[in-house]
C-alpha cells in the first residue's frame, strides 16, 4: 500500500513537472513570436515612413500635385504635428498638413495646393484615402466645377477620392451609411443634418463642417464652422483654443477644412501655416527695404504697411491674419504690377 502511494505521487509530481516545462516552452516560444512580430512591424512601419518622407519631400517643392500611394492595410494615424505606424510617431517638422485622424485600407491619396496671400508661402499637403467618404452639400455651382477640376474624383474605382455631391438639402436626412470608416459632411451655407441611418454609428465614424461665404468662386469661402457626433445631433467641435468657427484663407485653406475630421487639426495645422506666414512676410519687408535703399526711386516702393499688418496679426490668431490679408492683398497685388510695369525690381 506503501509503495502504490509513492508511486501516485512520483506520477503526479512528472506530470505537474511536466506541466511546468510545457509553459516554459509555450512562453518561450510565445516571447520569440511576439518578438518576430515587433520587428516585422518597426520594418513595416519603416517601409511606409520612407514612402511617406519621400511623398512629403518631393511635393513639398511642387504645387497642384496628386499621388496615388499603395500601402500596407495597417492604420496610419495623422495629427498636425506627426503622424503614428504601430505607435511609433514620426514628426513632420515644418510640413503642413491636413487629413483625417487615422488613414486605413491598401491606397493612400496625396495632394498639394500652393497657399497664397498673394505671394506665395508653402504648399499645403492633403492625405486622404478613398475609404473615406466626402458628401458635399448644397455647393454652388462654381465651386462644384472648381472641386471636379481639382480633386482626383475620375479615377479607377479604389483609386481616387470618394465624393458625392447633393444639391437638395431636404436629400440629406435620407443619406445611407455605406460602412466607410469615416464619413465627412461638408455644409454650404446652411445648417448642418445628421442622416437618420447615421444616428447608431459611433461619433468617430462622421463629422461636418459648415462653410459660410458669398461663393462667387472659391476663394469667397470665409469662414468654417466644425462640427462632431454627439448622441442623434451634431454639436461644435472645439479647437484647442476652445472655438468650433475658424476663418478660410484662400482655396487651399477652404480644402484644408474639408478634408481635416476636427476643428483641432485645422486649427493647428493653420497655426503652423500663419507662423510661416510671418516668416515670409518678415524676409519680404527686408526685400522692400532693401530695394528702395539700393534703387532711391519713390516709385518703386512696395505696400510695406501691409506686410507689416500680417506680420504683427500672426500673433493674434487666424481671424486677425485674414483681416490683415483681407485689407493688404489687393494693394499688394498693385504695387508688385506697378513695379513690373516701371522695369523696378519685384517683390515677389
Amino acid at each position: 500500500m506503501l509503495h502504490q502511494k509513492k508511486g501516485a505521487v512520483e506520477i503526479q509530481f512528472n506530470w505537474i513537472f511536466i506541466l511546468i516545462i510545457g509553459a516554459l516552452i509555450l512562453t518561450f516560444f510565445f516571447a520569440i513570436a511576439q518578438k518576430q512580430k515587433q520587428l516585422s512591424e518597426r520594418r513595416l512601419g519603416a517601409d511606409i515612413s520612407s514612402e511617406l518622407d519621400l511623398l512629403f519631400t518631393g511635393q513639398g517643392v511642387s504645387s497642384n500635385t496628386i499621388s496615388v500611394m499603395n500601402i500596407p492595410n495597417v492604420p496610419i494615424r495623422v495629427s498636425c504635428d506627426d503622424y503614428t505606424i504601430f505607435n511609433v510617431p514620426r514628426r513632420l517638422g515644418n510640413t503642413i498638413i491636413f487629413s483625417p485622424q487615422e488613414i486605413t485600407g491598401k491606397k493612400m491619396i496625396g495632394m498639394t495646393l500652393p497657399w497664397t496671400v498673394p505671394f506665395k508661402v508653402t504648399n499645403f499637403f492633403y492625405l486622404t484615402t478613398p475609404r473615406i467618404r466626402y458628401i458635399i452639400i448644397n455647393a454652388p455651382d462654381v465651386v462644384q466645377e472648381e472641386l471636379t477640376a481639382t480633386l482626383p474624383l475620375n479615377r479607377a474605382v479604389g483609386e481616387g477620392m470618394s465624393v458625392e455631391f447633393v444639391n437638395d438639402t431636404s436629400l440629406v436626412s435620407s443619406i445611407l451609411y455605406q460602412n466607410n470608416p469615416h464619413t465627412r459632411l461638408i455644409f454650404f451655407n446652411t445648417d448642418p443634418e445628421l442622416p437618420s441611418d447615421f444616428e447608431s454609428v459611433k461619433a468617430r465614424g462622421i463629422s461636418a463642417v459648415v462653410l459660410q461665404g458669398g461663393f462667387t468662386d472659391f476663394d469667397d469661402i470665409s469662414e468654417a464652422h466644425f462640427y462632431r457626433k454627439e448622441g442623434n445631433a451634431f454639436v461644435d467641435d472645439q479647437g484647442a483654443d476652445g472655438n468650433a468657427v475658424y476663418a478660410i484663407i484662400g482655396k487651399a485653406s477652404a480644402l484644408g477644412a474639408m478634408i481635416t475630421s476636427t476643428a483641432e487639426g485645422y486649427e493647428c495645422s493653420m497655426a503652423k501655416a500663419t507662423h510661416r506666414l510671418k516668416n515670409v512676410a518678415e524676409i519680404y519687408r527686408g526685400r522692400s527695404d532693401a530695394i528702395f535703399t539700393a534703387i532711391h526711386r519713390n516709385e518703386c516702393g512696395f505696400a510695406v504697411s501691409a506686410l507689416d499688418a500680417i506680420i504683427s496679426a500672426e500673433s493674434q490668431g487666424l481671424s486677425q491674419v485674414k483681416t490683415a490679408i483681407d485689407a493688404g492683398q489687393s494693394s499688394l497685388e498693385s504695387s508688385n504690377r506697378n513695379a513690373l510695369r516701371l522695369s523696378c525690381p519685384t517683390l515677389y
